[in-house]
């Protein structure tokens, strides 16, 4: 046998108390329904058993939506798991989207016979909610900042609405930053976590007019990003210590696109830059699971450390190279293309370190320049490669056959 209960938009849930209020009692029999309206009182009813379910339906104002399930006892559309217990049971609130809420109620045993009160808990959900009106928050740092008591086993999110932030966002541990239209929301200024440990994910674009796009400084940080990262005012992403990665594009018109000083920092994604390097590694590990390219340096630049580059290498200055090796261990799967018009616009240039390149091409513009060029012996590991322009005789590739001179090798970078 099953009984439903159905709460009108007229009744009430007061947080503060244990009752519901302004609604009286109907008739229950095996085969009917109690339907409780604004014009009843609940506590008239006695000793109600129920083998089924219990369901309580009514809807929220779209005014209402966005307000959170607060001190005057209004139930919201962003509260989708409150509890309300009774009888050691308790009603499950679920919401379909539109604002309907329907709250379920598993009860195996009777209600209370003294009476049909209902004990009324709010276990708030962990979502804060930023909105450039209509929300909890208007900035993204102040919700972040309300959140106190977030852990490995409390994971909080904000959930930010389209817009743009102008503002600069220090991280905290175990609370991510989503959006709900991650392309049509903007954070305006750099993202960090500002030297301590974040374990944070975030589904948002950064486009920063002030110095970096995403800086991670903490070797405890490990942080994931997915969206773009842009930057007018400095790197578009910094990883000096930790975990970095970032699913998307990287890129600045002011300094290097990605920079990684130490920990671990993969892009999976193009990067790119018009003011420095496209990729630089000075240590650590830096993986980039795209193309690089630069307008004003080397397209990837290692200089200590272990780079990457799953994709092409190019440069489109007129004083650089398309890769740069002076230490570390450098590997490029794909092709490599110097279009500086000079006898000293090598497609590489090596001066210590370990260079590796599989399965690609170098395309160099000046006749005089060399695929690979290095001031002292050297030696590269050349796998499949094939170029219009000779290594230079300081260069030995140790895999046998591995390099292939054709001057009609054309650039197959971009």
């Amino acid at each position: 046998m099953g009984h439903y209960v159905s709460i009108h938009s007229g009744s009430s849930i007061d947080e503060a108390t244990t009752r519901i209020y302004n609604v009286s009692p109907g008739i229950a029999t095996a085969s009917k329904a109690i339907v409780l309206d604004e014009n009843k009182d609940v506590s008239g009813i006695r000793n109600i058993t129920c083998a089924g379910g219990i369901l309580l339906s009514g809807s929220i104002s779209a005014s209402n939506r966005l307000a959170n399930w607060n001190n005057n006892g209004v139930l919201s559309y962003t509260d989708l798991y409150n509890w309300i217990t009774g009888s050691n049971n308790q009603i499950t609130i679920t919401d379909n989207g539109t604002g309907n809420v329907t709250l379920t109620v598993p009860f195996s045993a009777s209600i209370a016979s003294r009476s049909a009160d209902l004990e009324v808990k709010s276990v708030k959900q962990q979502v804060v909610i930023v909105a450039k009106a209509g929300g909890e928050y208007t900035l993204i740092q102040s919700a972040i900042n309300s959140i106190t008591d977030a852990a490995s086993d409390k994971i909080y999110t904000v959930l930010v609405y389209p817009g743009e932030y102008d503002e600069v966002i220090t991280l905290k541990n175990y609370v991510n930053i989503v959006a709900v239209d991650p392309k049509a929301t903007k954070i305006l200024r750099q993202v960090t976590d500002n030297g301590a440990e974040c374990h944070c994910y975030l589904n948002i674009t950064i486009e920063s007019a002030s110095w970096y796009g995403l800086y991670t400084r903490s070797a405890s940080t490990v942080v994931e990003l997915d969206g773009n990262v842009f930057s007018s005012g400095g790197e578009g992403a910094v990883c000096e210590e930790g975990t970095q990665t970032i699913n998307g594009n990287v890129s600045s018109s002011a300094s290097w696109g990605a920079y990684c000083k130490n920990g671990t920092q993969t892009i999976n994604g193009n990067v790119s830059s018009s003011g420095n390097d496209g990729a630089y590694c000075d240590r650590g590990t830096q993986t980039i699971n795209g193309n690089v390219s630069s307008t004003a340096h080397c397209g990837a630049y290692c200089r200590r450390g272990t780079q990457t580059i799953n994709g092409n290498a190019s440069s489109s200055a007129n004083t650089f190279w398309g890769a740069y090796c002076s230490d570390g261990t450098q590997t490029i799967n794909g092709n490599i293309t110097s279009t500086y018009n000079n006898a000293n616009g090598h497609g590489v240039c090596i001066d210590g370190g370990t260079f590796i390149q599989r399965n690609g091409s170098i395309y160099v513009t000046h006749a005089d320049a060399k695929a690979i060029y290095a001031p002292a012996a050297q030696n590269v590991y050349l796998m499949n490669v094939w170029s219009n322009r000779e290594l230079h005789a300081n260069i030995t590739n140790l895999i046998t056959g591995g390099f292939t001179y054709d001057a009609d090798v054309p650039d197959e970078s971009l």
